[in-house]
């Protein structure tokens, strides 16, 4: 058991190295289905309005930072901050988030939300990096429950824009913020 749990770790890790250095890759052929015109930039830069839905999003992942002088989101270095959280600890980051921001309004985004950013023509992450710089490629938590077990959650994998429902309870995904009518 302890050697599987180290295996496991081992190759998270290694998959995560992998995946820190992989370059976006886009295909040219057809039109952007995100394209940097859609949104509003504002806040210092570190928040972004969709024109077409309305929704206001957060611009780096949580556990994330606005780096201003890079123009990026940069992984804060702090030990108690974490990037990547169970469904439960992502409920409560939400909640520290509208605490420390004194704003309400921001929550997990619905799995109809998330998708809204997806770019469909890129991979590694299949999202606008103009404005989502740094974004992980990896999976993002929604707050739409699956229907007929509330035991799982939707989430949307931005290494390649799919999405599924996994447990709960699995303690490796990342949130980003929205606020705004839901779509």
């Amino acid at each position: 058991m302890m050697f599987s749990l180290i295996r496991l770790l081992l190759l998270v890790g290694i998959f995560n190295s992998l995946t820190a250095v992989a370059q976006q890759e886009c295909n040219d052929d057809g039109a952007k289905t995100m394209p940097t015109e859609r949104y509003v930039i504002f806040g210092n830069q570190s928040f972004v309005r969709d024109r077409v839905t309305g929704l206001e999003w957060t611009r780096c992942a949580i556990g994330q930072s606005w780096d201003a002088a890079n123009e990026n989101c940069a992984e804060i270095t702090k030990a108690q901050v974490k990037s990547w959280f169970s469904y439960e600890n992502a409920l409560k980051e939400v909640n520290r988030y509208q605490q420390l921001t004194d704003d309400l309004d921001w929550r997990l985004p619905t799995i109809n939300e998330l998708l809204t950013i997806v770019e469909h023509r890129c991979q590694h992450p299949a999202v606008n990096t103009k404005i989502f710089p740094n974004a992980p490629s990896w999976r993002f938590w929604s707050a739409s429950e699956m229907e007929n077990n509330k035991d799982y959650v939707w989430v949307t994998d931005f290494e390649d824009g799919s999405s599924t429902t996994i447990l709960k309870s699995v303690a490796s995904h990342y949130i980003r913020l929205v606020k705004g009518k839901g779509v």
